[in-house]
């Protein structure tokens, strides 16, 4: 699944031909956000104009004869919007009718959060590591598909790595590789 933010373009038709550049690469399903950053600040986009614009862009792939797995990362949790559940709904069902194959809600974690959002769509729901996040076996119960770790993995590796290096410079040793 490759990430392309919000599309790298603002007009369906950009978003469509970057898609079938990926697509021509092999890749055969995305995540697209519907949050754009604005002078430094993420903000969600209009819904509606959200759900046209995805509307277009499937359009725009079924005419190239490209079949790519659409997958939206939709942001009213990770903004911390007020009534993120509602939002979230709402938007979900809006997207699921423009075409949507799936959807990603970064930071929901709650049981009945994320059980209200599994029973109100028939898309695949994908949510993201986060503290508190219920384990694997408990959000397989509640329906979810798939689990992203985000960059989490990757930061952990990396406050690892350079404190390994630190204690290597300090020690003036290698020992601490093999503790």
């Amino acid at each position: 699944m490759s990430q392309i933010e919000s599309g790298y373009g603002s007009s369906p038709e950009v978003i469509a031909k970057n898609i079938a550049e990926l697509a021509k690469a092999g890749v055969v399903g995305i995540n697209i956000e519907d949050s754009k950053v604005v002078y430094g600040e993420r903000l969600l986009c209009g819904e509606i104009e959200f759900a046209n614009k995805l509307t277009s862009i499937k359009a725009l792939l079924n005419k190239m004869n490209i079949s790519m797995f659409i997958n939206v990362r939709t942001d009213a949790y990770l903004l911390s919007v007020d009534n993120a559940l509602e939002e979230s709904i709402k938007r979900i069902e809006m997207y699921q009718s423009a075409g949507a194959d799936g959807i990603f809600l970064p930071c929901i974690k709650t049981l009945d959060d994320i059980s209200a959002v599994v029973t109100n769509t028939e898309l695949p729901i994908n949510v993201m590591c986060v503290p508190d996040l219920p384990d694997f076996n408990i959000l397989e119960e509640l329906g979810v598909k798939r689990i992203s770790m985000g960059n989490f993995l990757h930061e952990a590796m990396m406050d690892y790595f350079s404190s390994m290096l630190s204690t290597i410079v300090s020690e003036k040793s290698f020992e601490a590789l093999f503790r």
